[in-house]
């Protein structure tokens, strides 16, 4: 157990502290006479009645419904009333035993009550132990957002008890990582190693690890605490992650929580800082790495609008004047300090946010210097040869990429250990020296990261045990049957998950058995690096022989055997390029490695200066290169352009602008960058012949097909040849493009592939309207592309905008707002005008205000005159904002508006009117305790069914809510939704905003028992289409019980 001390109490970290807490309460308050312990209905039943017995003096316990929709004013006053019932005084204690929510407004409770009463946190769940439970933060959410009422009120102690973690959910577990991640980020470069050392160790809730980490996450908040408790300096570092994660988090919620959204605004906020020069790719790279290991989001869900997101992050604390404050990273464990909040402008908030980037066609050539990232093939080999050696190594220069992570993942099943030092710029890898563990983790997963597949799949074989390796849809089409097929003839036992030829593999751990292995190399030089990279561990010297002459990409089967040689394993080569003797032995790990850097990438940035008629230089690319990309510039020089390359770098100098000449090229030796050439071929004159390029039809995608699919949407023709594509030009010497070109976005299909992307950037360059759809896959090879095209090159980029939706009329932009009391008209009509920026005008409201109306409260007006003369009077109301109606307006009437004819009249010739639907039941519940109206007279239920066929009758819509549904920020959320379609302010066009959108036809004839089908069928569909026609009835009554008990 470990004390932590902040402010004027302490913080307990342990094991096994719960059954103590009642005795040192007692101990540590004696004034104290009465204990409230408040919790939540998930926490309450596992942990309450411990506490409850064990305090000796009197103790009540309070039970809120779980969940953030609890977080409000109606459950604080609710615990406040219980507290006074009970005649509890200013001697009580609020101790709060559960999560954030239970924390946040227990603590509200406590600092109001009486004044102030004492208060004490027992969090239960991970993200509560280590931040809500931490600094006297307390409050509750309103309509216009999260914690926007409360004070700082702080805890007499707080207990952390992690025992009581190993009944969260794993989800919830995952989530409270997030908060911790911050903490490492932002503050403790040493425990943010640590959580990337002990991923498995802490999800398994390995006790010593956990208290490691809980006790050093929360030492840093209480550190930052102490020196800045109201938040008016160092204490804003915290909310790293929070203005966007809370952006999102308004939308999203409760399907994503709150650590999920803040991990996804942490790795958005990290990108922001690297744009601006603040971090490198190599803090961008880690932050990311981690936060995936841990099983968090990492992207913005395509729900989230960017136009939403910017205007939730406008209710932010740390904002002023408008302006949007955020904490950058400047590496991991440092921040952007003094000021600790930079002003960020939207638009570049927005190009992170975006998925889509529109390229802005430059009026001046593009020159400049730009450092690209660290070679992928090299960077592959590199790790795996340093896993498999004996001794440390110190890799510098490495990509920082999902294809890199997901490789180091599976070194580390087998026994590699990864550190980083210099901010991350240098990696240092403990090898194996090829002796793995006996049993290592079965399932390897591996994306759609192609080399780390193929390289793996030998490496397994001598794994300690067998192995299950697989990747994403797009893997699982990716063949490897050669490669199989050889080891497979070699002595090795691997099978086929599904589909022949292709993984999933499962692998048995036979070893390699060496001798003579016969393989075909001809559809990926992979295969062969694959085969001599794990040759030196074989039963026998190895000898490989390739059915090839002319093996495909032999420059990178060349890069590998001097990889080799450089970790000690001599390769020798026989006959012309097809035969390798590879001998037993160990790799020798030498002190310090640099990675090169990707000549694939370079290519983007020298087309750049080609497309545009600019100079580029490329640094760290020199001549002495072994990557086969590297000559990349003479194809440029065929084009005309001017190039060169020495020792250190590699430069282009672009011709004229439209004045590139087509070429007939064999691009077998540099096979990844001929998308960037195709591209180039489509602003040159004449036709273009690109061959020697076959092995590109099994990559991330079909390349060549693609290529030829996209070209057409920028209006160039293009096709197939059997081993590459021929591109017919539109350049022709001109200064401008043609005015033939497309007017309409072409919107690039990227394929979850970065090279479709890049190259397209390029072609973007030379003419307008080219979106790219998916612009954050570039992260697997060129994490920072955007950043330095923007930076180094000054390429402007834009969020792609759509026409908006046409404005309603003057009268069709007013709202009436009909339903029973209770039904939630004032709640739900009040959050969406403050979330749509509508008026509202609640009819109670205005005629007790208006004194040519009622001029008193309607109670009172009702006792004096009756309620027919209070009928009149709403009828005289609605007549006055049918003269003249209210503009952007939500009106709420009261509940029995339609006991008039004439109001029932006047409301059916009312353009919207949304008839607000609750079951009997539910507006009983609501109305049991208000006082504040005048009574019915009569029974509730005669009322509602009285009612129910006219407000029907009068309505021209119905929102209707599931019997029990107390989900208050998904129904306000679905309300908003609805009166957007209403006012004709719902943009079916955002859906272009998405690379790819897809819709579900539902055709069941009911619904009410298909709901956790319905869920799992329209999974991530952004829209649903209901076949109203295919019900078994089509009345309205019935098509509203479905929607309630099949569709919410």
């Amino acid at each position: 157990m470990q004390e932590i001390p902040c402010k004027d109490y302490v913080v307990q970290v342990g094991h096994g502290l719960l059954a103590s807490v009642p005795s040192q309460l007692l101990q540590l308050l004696p004034n104290i006479t009465s204990f409230i312990v408040v919790s939540d209905s998930n926490v309450a039943p596992l942990y309450a009645q411990t506490l409850l017995q064990g305090f000796k003096r009197r103790a009540e316990l309070y039970v809120i419904p779980a969940g953030e929709a609890s977080k409000n004013r109606r459950m604080k006053a609710a615990i406040e009333d219980f507290m006074l019932e009970k005649r509890m005084h200013r001697d009580c204690c609020v101790v709060a035993l559960g999560g954030g929510v239970v924390g946040d407004l227990a603590g509200f409770v406590a600092s109001t009550y009486m004044r102030g009463v004492p208060f004490v946190q027992i969090p239960t769940s991970l993200l509560a132990c280590v931040d809500s439970s931490i600094g006297g933060k307390t409050g509750i959410d309103v309509e216009a957002g999260k914690n926007l009422v409360g004070a700082f009120h702080q805890p007499k102690r707080v207990f952390v008890d992690l025992d009581l973690l190993s009944t969260l959910p794993k989800r919830e577990l995952i989530n409270g990582m997030a908060e911790i991640i911050k903490a490492g980020a932002i503050y403790s470069d040493a425990l943010f190693s640590m959580l990337e050392s002990n991923v498995d160790a802490i999800l398994a809730l390995k006790q010593d690890v956990v208290l490691s980490m809980v006790a050093a996450s929360i030492a840093i908040k209480t550190t930052v605490v102490d020196e800045d408790e109201k938040e008016h300096g160092l204490r804003a570092i915290l909310n790293f992650g929070h203005s966007i994660g809370h952006g999102i988090e308004a939308i999203m919620q409760p399907e994503l929580l709150h650590g999920e959204c803040v991990a996804i605004g942490m790795v958005k906020e990290a990108e922001i800082a690297r744009g601006l020069g603040l971090c490198t790719s190599a803090t961008v790279g880690r932050l990311l790495r981690c936060i995936k290991a841990f099983g968090l989001p990492v992207r913005v869900p395509s729900r989230a609008a960017t136009a939403t997101v910017l205007e939730r992050m406008e209710v932010d604390k740390k904002n002023s004047g408008g302006i949007k404050k955020l904490i950058l990273l400047t590496s991991i464990g440092k921040v952007h300090s003094n000021p600790f909040t930079v002003a960020v402008e939207d638009s570049r908030i927005a190009h992170v946010l975006e998925p889509q980037v529109l390229v802005v066609p430059p009026s001046q050539p593009i020159s400049g210097t730009v450092n690209v990232p660290g070679s992928k093939s090299i960077s592959n080999r590199v790790l795996l040869l340093a896993a498999l050696g004996a001794g440390t190594c110190r890799i510098s220069g490495l990509l920082h990429s999902d294809d890199t992570q997901v490789m180091m993942d599976v070194l580390q099943y087998l026994g590699a250990q990864f550190s980083w030092e210099d901010d991350g710029d240098v990696l240092v890898v403990v090898g194996t020296a090829g002796k793995f563990p006996p049993s290592v983790p079965s399932h390897w997963y591996l994306s759609n990261a192609g080399t780390a597949a193929r390289f793996l799949t030998t490496v397994a074989t001598l794994a300690g045990s067998k192995v299950h390796l697989t990747g994403n849809a797009r893997m699982q089409e990716r063949p490897i049957s050669d490669l199989v097929d050889a080891l497979v003839a070699n002595g090795c036992a691997i099978e086929y998950g599904n589909r022949k030829g292709c993984p999933p593999l499962e692998i048995s751990p036979t070893g390699l058995p060496g001798g003579v292995l016969h393989l075909a190399g001809k559809v990926s030089s992979q295969y062969v690096s694959s085969v001599l990279l794990s040759a030196p561990y074989a039963d026998a010297p190895l000898e490989l022989q390739l059915a090839e002459d002319n093996p495909t990409s032999f420059p990178y089967i060349q890069m590998t055997t001097q990889l080799m040689e450089l970790f000690g394993i001599h390769v020798q080569t026989l006959g012309s390029k097809n035969r390798f003797v590879v001998p037993q032995g160990v790799y020798s790990n030498p002190p310090r490695v640099h990675v090169e850097v990707d000549a694939s990438s370079a290519t983007y940035p020298l087309a750049l200066a080609a497309i545009s008629g600019g100079r580029v230089v490329v640094p760290g690319l020199g001549q002495s290169s072994c990557q086969g990309d590297a000559a990349f510039f003479t194809a440029l020089e065929a084009m005309g352009c001017t190039g060169g390359q020495d020792d250190s770098c590699t430069y282009v100098q672009g011709p004229p602008r439209g004045s590139l000449k087509a070429i007939e090229i064999d691009m077998e030796t540099m096979t990844d960058a001929f998308m960037t050439l195709a591209v180039l071929a489509a602003a040159a004159t004449g036709r273009t012949k690109i061959t020697g390029i076959a092995n590109q039809r099994v990559k991330e995608c079909n390349r060549i097909a693609v290529m030829v699919e996209e070209l057409a949407k920028c209006g160039v023709e293009s096709g197939e040849l059997p081993d590459g594509i021929w591109i017919q030009g539109r350049g022709g010497g001109l200064l401008t493009p043609p005015l033939t070109f497309p007017n309409i976005p072409a919107k690039i299909a990227c394929h979850n592939d970065h090279r479709i992307a890049m190259s397209f950037a390029v072609l973007g360059a030379y003419w307008p309207h080219i979106v790219i759809t998916d612009k954050e896959c570039t992260d697997k090879t060129f994490p920072s592309f955007w950043d330095e095209c923007s930076t180094a090159l000054r390429v402007s980029f834009q969020v792609p905008s759509y026409p908006p939706p046409p404005l309603a009329t003057k009268a069709a932009s007013t709202i009436y707002l009909i339903g029973m009391r209770g039904v939630g008209k004032t709640s739900l009509g009040k959050h969406a005008a403050s979330a749509l920026g509508l008026h509202w005008i609640d009819m109670d409201e205005y005629l007790e205000a208006h004194p040519l109306l009622l001029g008193m409260p309607i109670k009172e007006y009702v006792a004096v005159h009756g309620w027919a003369a209070f009928r009149a009077q709403e009828v005289a109301c609605l007549q006055l904002w049918a003269k003249d109606p209210p503009q952007n307006t939500i009106i709420s009437c009261g509940g029995g508006v339609v006991e008039s004819a004439a109001a029932v009249a006047l409301l059916t010739q009312a353009s919207n009117v949304i008839y607000l639907q609750r079951e009997l039941a539910d507006v009983q519940a609501a109305l049991a305790h208000d006082t504040s109206r005048p009574a019915y007279g009569e029974a509730i239920a005669d009322v509602f069914h009285r009612r129910a066929p006219l407000f029907a009758a009068s309505s021209s819509f119905v929102f209707a809510m599931l019997a029990g549904d107390v989900d208050y920020p998904r129904i306000n959320r679905d309300f908003e939704r609805l009166v957007t379609v209403v006012l004709g302010r719902f943009d079916s066009n955002a859906l272009k905003s998405q690379p790819d959108s897809y819709f579900v036809s539902l055709t069941f004839p009911h619904y009410t028992s298909k709901k956790t089908l319905i869920e799992t069928v329209t999974h991530k569909a952004h829209a649903v289409e209901l076949r109203v026609d295919l019900l078994e009835s089509v009345e309205k009554p019935f098509i509203a019980h479905q929607v309630r008990c099949g569709l919410e």
